[in-house]
């Protein structure tokens, strides 16, 4: 499996991989305090340089790419993924510590959460060559595990009391997978959704 980050380009978003350039765009996205309720740390306000301080020491370690996404109607930065605990030597990859701006929230309106989580299962399966996708959601909430699920993704279990999040809260953290046998299944699913933003 060869890991790398490049831009990757879809219908209703682009995922650029993070830089300088996208910081202004992405505090204004992240500017506000729903997004972060259950995320590590808040990049907004004065915690803004510690999250990408975060993200930065995290992709320069090699334990992340991240990207920042941009929406392909305005061109505005709109949120924020990434690949995580990279195991090349074993095929797998994590996705997660995904955010976006509160507008677009919503399966039923707005497609751009789909369609990252889309390009990301498609890249990491058939340009690195993983063999096994992972994605870690915090137990209380409930939003990221609909998108999850509604995927078609595989609950394997539940990692009690498994880390520390802000405000030295001990979450237990959902854990699901999706291995590539199981991506036409998921491809199926993904294209009816965005039927309803052909028309």
């Amino acid at each position: 499996m060869k890991v790398f980050a490049d831009i990757i380009h879809g219908k209703f978003v682009s995922l650029e991989p993070f830089s300088e350039e996208h910081f202004d765009g992405l505090r204004l996205a992240g500017n506000h305090p729903i997004i972060w309720k259950y995320m590590f740390h808040r990049a907004m306000d004065k915690g803004f340089d510690e999250w990408v301080a975060y993200v930065e020491s995290n992709r320069n370690s090699g334990n992340m790419i991240p990207y920042a996404v941009r929406q392909k109607s305005d061109k505005r930065i709109i949120g924020f993924s990434s690949y995580l605990n990279i195991s090349e030597k074993d095929d797998r990859i994590e996705i997660g510590y995904t955010w976006f701006t509160p507008e677009v929230w919503g399966f039923q309106k707005n497609p751009q959460n789909a369609e990252t989580l889309f390009l990301q299962i498609k890249n990491a399966f058939f340009t690195f060559g993983a063999n096994r996708i992972e994605f870690r959601v915090d137990s209380r909430n409930r939003r990221s595990q609909f998108a999850t699920e509604a995927v078609g993704v595989v609950k394997e279990g539940v990692l009690r009391k498994h880390m520390k999040v802000q405000n030295g809260y001990v979450r237990d953290t959902i854990v699901y997978s999706l291995l590539r046998d199981e991506w036409p299944g998921v491809d199926e699913r993904f294209k009816n959704y965005f039927q309803q933003f052909s028309q």
